[in-house]
């Protein structure tokens, strides 16, 4: 709850149209149940040894049910990029911002925001597959009271096993969250597997 990138988790119907690709860039808008209402602007294109994946967009949720959201929420943006060197280098970012309001009053508190960045490289290094490694770190605040602060480090690696459509996976993640009322433990965990595709 203290870290979001209200990237629709919520399950919900909807109706949507997506505009054809015209010079990399694509727009969408959607209705969904409840009043809803999202857009979207999109670019993918290749440039001078980079692949380029970008987005933005913006959401009014101030029509769904508080449990799904949280108290006093209304509009909300969005935006991140992804870029890929042919070298195998990659970076991504991303930035969350929403408006909150208190519920009984009316009155505007501190928007809640959440950013996110990635630093990664892939390269064929053994012959089973290409290998995957990154680093990341997000930082969240007010998203639940004015002054909270969330901090998240993040260290992955993936390994393509070709001749068996799999990969391995292996990431490990520290958060921090510091409020004003609580004194809270920070916490490390890690997530391991592998997922065959057929």
């Amino acid at each position: 709850d203290a870290y979001r990138y209200f990237d629709g988790d919520d399950r919900t119907s909807l109706i949507m149209y997506e505009t054809p690709s015209i010079a990399g860039f694509s727009a969408g808008v959607s209705m969904a149940q409840g009043g809803q209402s999202d857009f979207g602007l999109s670019y993918e294109a290749s440039l001078s040894g980079f692949d380029v994946v970008a987005g933005v967009g913006y959401g009014n949720v101030s029509s769904i049910d508080n449990a799904t959201v949280g108290a006093g929420f209304d509009n909300n943006w969005g935006a991140s990029v992804s870029v890929l060197h042919e070298s195998g280098l990659n970076a991504f970012f991303s930035y969350t911002d929403a408006e909150r309001s208190d519920p009984a009053s009316g009155t505007k508190i501190d928007d809640p925001s959440t950013y996110h960045v990635k630093l990664g490289y892939q390269a064929k290094l053994i012959d089973a597959g290409k290998s995957y490694f990154s680093i990341g770190y997000g930082h969240g605040e007010d998203w639940n009271s004015s002054g909270e602060e969330t901090d998240i480090y993040q260290i992955g690696f993936k390994q393509d096993i070709s001749a068996a459509a799999t990969e391995l996976y292996l990431s490990v993640s520290r958060a921090e969250l510091d409020d004003n009322d609580n004194d809270y433990e920070d916490f490390v965990w890690g997530l391991a597997g592998a997922r065959v595709k057929f």
